[in-house]
């Protein structure tokens, strides 16, 4: 336990100091996304506890900010003077300033990582970087807008390299890799028919909040950011176990993951390279355009290739702004969903949706329940799952002589087969049942129509994309084309793709 003299005596600070260089425009993507792995979360009221609780061994003090670090909105995100027994730097410790937190102690890990994403890892880090153009000026603006660093975008460098689809095998996804409990904790939705880790708005709204409450918890970003990658909870053992509240201290004992020791260092050298891409050999980098839509409020589920179709754009465009959607349509029983549409298109989209009757969606089949019937037996007859079934009718189970309806793909849109009515896992078509009512044979006829001369399968565990291309003899890009699969995407058992004809 340290005495108050001597943290009075430690509470001098001292600077670090880093080239500070001028955020420039630039942005990423991943094949191999950082895994935010989290421990048990620590909420506010707990968090404060335990100030008051370790008061008395100087981890905090309880009187009023001697920093006086204010944010642009002028909340004050330090709740307390840190009495810390190594000194941590002001520009850490402000947190609405640049974050260059590191020391001599750390010049040759930064170099390791700098070196490694400049050589061995370039080919990867120049498409994070040329994805980054798409999504780092709103990301930019969430974080502005809730007075944190701009600088902390480069996180999504590491964890995802900017790819909405990211999905680690921890089951992180999105491109701030939330793991569902801290995602359903920040408010984003998980359901069967969307998941907005995946939505690089929504996502770094909510990465925002929980960076923001990591550093009112541990007081400096050095330790914010450890304790994103490693979970609150990790990190608060380890600063009780060794007493200090210096990363670079604790990166140097043995309480924290080797990851979590490399994660900072690997933050600021993804940071230096994307603030001056030119100096470490990624001059040549073509970045996409920035991320630009207008927004539509629809009164009804409605199919991506209807919209599409009413935009004067294709359905890949649609899903391109909405990556949160799962499936061929808008959320069921969610009505004044909000899309994205690209910029532009609005008019033009309200003009022809207008004139859509709500006869005329596609994707939905209605059925009533049979006696002997199960959601199990229902969802392999339509060849959908069966949470999609529960969710697009609000119930959790069924009874005899209650109307169903069934969600269906629909035919126009490349992502037909996708929970649609026709795979199985032999690959061959699922015919609707005889005792489906009439209005169900339309849309799954139609659906079968237009993947006709296509198989299906579902793939089967220990499957991979390379596996399945051989087993059915066709090239491993034309079977992701063909699911609209790119390089960083993974499979799973259970899931249903298609496969193209071998010519």
């Amino acid at each position: 336990m340290i005495h108050l003299r001597t943290a009075i005596a430690i509470v001098l600070l001292a600077t670090f100091s880093f080239p500070s260089v001028l955020l420039a425009e630039n942005r990423p993507s991943s094949k191999t996304p950082v895994a935010s792995r989290e421990a048990a979360p620590m909420t506010a009221d707990a968090g404060q506890a335990q100030k008051d609780r370790h008061a008395s061994e100087v981890l905090y003090a309880t009187g009023s900010n001697s920093t006086g670090a204010m944010t642009a909105g002028g909340a004050d995100k330090v709740s307390g003077a840190l009495l810390l027994d190594k000194a941590v730097s002001e520009a850490d410790k402000n947190p609405a300033q640049p974050i260059n937190v590191f020391n001599d102690n750390l010049v040759s890990p930064v170099e390791k990582n700098i070196h490694m994403f400049s050589s061995t890892m370039k080919g990867h880090f120049s498409t994070w970087l040329s994805r980054s153009g798409k999504y780092i000026g709103v990301m930019k603006g969430i974080f502005r807008e809730k007075g944190l660093p701009e600088d902390l975008v480069f996180l999504a460098l590491i964890e995802s390299g900017f790819n909405p689809m990211a999905y680690s095998w921890a089951k992180a996804s999105g491109p701030w890799q939330f793991i569902k409990g801290t995602a359903k904790r920040y408010g984003l939705n998980i359901n069967p028919w969307v998941d907005e880790r995946r939505d690089p708005i929504k996502s770094t709204k909510a990465a925002a909040e929980y960076l923001t409450d990591l550093y009112d918890m541990f007081g400096t970003w050095s330790l914010a950011m450890a304790s994103y990658n490693a979970g609150e909870g990790s990190v608060s053992r380890a600063v009780m176990r060794n007493g200090t509240m210096d990363f670079w201290e604790l990166r140097n004992t043995g309480s924290l993951a080797t990851e979590t020791k490399d994660y900072v260092p690997k933050f600021l050298a993804a940071k230096m390279i994307a603030q001056n891409p030119d100096a470490y050999g990624f001059g040549d980098v073509a970045y996409e355009q920035p991320m630009e839509f207008d927004e539509v409020v629809l009164d009804r589920s409605t199919s991506l290739g209807t919209v599409a179709k009413c935009c004067g754009v294709t359905t890949r465009d649609i899903k391109d702004l909405n990556p949160e959607l799962i499936r061929w349509c808008t959320p069921p029983n969610t009505p004044g969903y909000t899309l994205r549409i690209p910029k532009g298109t609005k008019d033009t989209f309200l003009v022809n949706y207008t004139q859509q009757s709500e006869k005329a969606q596609p994707g939905f089949a209605k059925y009533t329940v049979r006696r002997g019937d199960t959601i199990s037996k229902i969802a392999h007859r339509f060849g959908v799952e069966q949470d999609m079934i529960l969710d697009a009718n609000n119930i959790s189970k069924i009874k005899r002589g209650q109307r169903l309806i069934i969600p269906v793909p629909d035919a126009s849109s490349p992502e037909a087969s996708t929970g649609g009515t026709e795979a199985s896992a032999d690959g061959n078509d699922v015919e609707a049942s005889a005792d489906t009512e009439n209005s169900a044979s339309a849309p799954v006829k139609k659906a079968r129509t237009a993947e006709q001369g296509k198989k299906t399968y579902m793939v089967k565990k220990g499957d991979t994309i390379k596996s399945i291309s051989k087993k059915f003899k066709v090239s491993v890009k034309s079977l992701r084309r063909a699911n609209s699969l790119n390089a960083s995407s993974k499979i799973k058992a259970g899931q249903k793709l298609i496969i193209p004809s071998a010519a």
